[in-house]
């Protein structure tokens, strides 16, 4: 979590992490229709290994209204969805979301309130500071009433390749700018 660690798993299930620094680390394990599985580690007494078994992700409802998602929800919804979730800053402006398709917008007339799920993990390119990122959204909700918009998942960034010596150079300065006055920092 939070890391540019991460691998992908074989036909079998099967994975590997390699060259893990020090430190304590969430290990999550995620996949689409299952419930994502979180565990702390710690890199200098590793854990002898894993065998983790997903649990589909089923949800229990006292009560069911059926409201199918808006098909035009972008047109409607992408945009703040963007300002929301990316921001609006000059780096936020350099993102681009891969995947909005896999989003499915649904908007509740009754309560005023939206709710933003995808069917897969969303890619974004942000080519202001030259990372890929996955991030495994688990909830995303707008309540327009209360004025308060959340959402939670999970990231995992992968930087990107540079063209050239010179792009790398404007990625390491905008990176450190983001980072600097930042609530990581």
């Amino acid at each position: 979590n939070n890391t540019s660690r991460g691998t992908i798993t074989g036909s079998n299930g099967a994975f590997q992490l390699t060259e893990m620094p020090r430190g304590t680390y969430q290990l999550v394990f995620s996949s689409v229709e299952y419930k994502t599985f979180v565990i702390e580690v710690n890199a200098g007494r590793l854990p002898p290994p894993l065998r983790i078994r997903l649990s589909p992700r089923v949800t229990e409802l006292t009560s069911v209204t059926v409201e199918p998602y808006d098909k035009h929800g972008w047109a409607k919804y992408g945009k703040f969805f963007l300002d929301n979730y990316i921001g609006s800053s000059e780096n936020a402006s350099s993102c681009t979301l891969k995947n909005r398709g896999a989003l499915r917008f649904y908007f509740s007339k009754r309560s005023n309130r939206l709710i933003v799920r995808a069917s897969e993990p969303l890619r974004i390119e942000n080519n202001a500071l030259g990372y890929l990122l996955t991030y495994q959204l688990e909830a995303f909700g707008a309540d327009f009433t209360a004025k308060i918009v959340s959402y939670y998942g999970y990231p995992l960034f992968q930087q990107m390749v540079p063209r050239s010596e010179n792009r790398l150079k404007k990625w390491q300065q905008k990176r450190k700018e983001a980072y600097t006055g930042s609530i990581m920092h």
